[in-house]
């Protein structure tokens, strides 16, 4: 992921239309990693489908296509739901966030320092100004339900490398 041909990420949702840069709601760069490496992972995702759906008891569909995501130094994405108003983000029922590499207290050339995935209102509707912090390991993949509030908090040094993917509903399990 450190050498792929990168841009800024961009963002969605509300009144944002999608394709927008907005580095005041998400710093991060969009990665295009090779078709093989996508491919790959999208067989991936799809083998980790029926635990997902056990674990959610919810049918799922095929899950759109890989991002690859990198946020460096000061890279950051605010608070926000994977559904929404666009067209995709009524199609998203489970988030997913693949970690490529570690968190550590302190980065290396390898892991990163900050950053962490942050879930709000796992413990009910009370719950919704506390948040469960997820610190990154490498090859770990973390599910939620698209309409729960999350973010990145700003990494403080090194590179986080994830992927995400969201999958669709479903009219049975796969």
């Amino acid at each position: 992921m450190r050498s792929a041909p990168y841009e800024p990420a961009t963002v969605s949702g509300g009144d944002t239309e999608p394709g927008t840069l907005d580095e005041q709601q998400r710093r991060a760069h969009a990665l295009e990693l090779s078709a093989a490496t996508t491919f790959r992972l999208h067989e991936r995702l799809l083998g980790a489908r029926p635990r997902i759906e056990a674990h959610f008891g919810m049918a799922l569909g095929e899950p759109e296509p890989p991002q690859f995501l990198t946020y460096g130094p000061g890279g950051f994405q605010v608070p926000h739901r994977d559904v929404g108003d666009s067209p995709a983000g009524y199609r998203r029922s489970i988030s997913a966030v693949l970690f490529v590499n570690d968190q550590a207290e302190e980065s290396d050339g390898d892991r990163y320092s900050g950053g962490s995935l942050v879930l709000y209102g796992l413990l009910g509707p009370a719950s919704i100004q506390h948040g469960i912090p997820v610190g990154g390991r490498s090859g770990q993949l973390v599910a939620f339900q698209s309409n729960v509030l999350h973010e990145v908090k700003a990494v403080e040094d090194g590179q986080r490398h994830t992927a995400v993917a969201w999958y669709p509903p479903g009219d049975e399990p796969g």
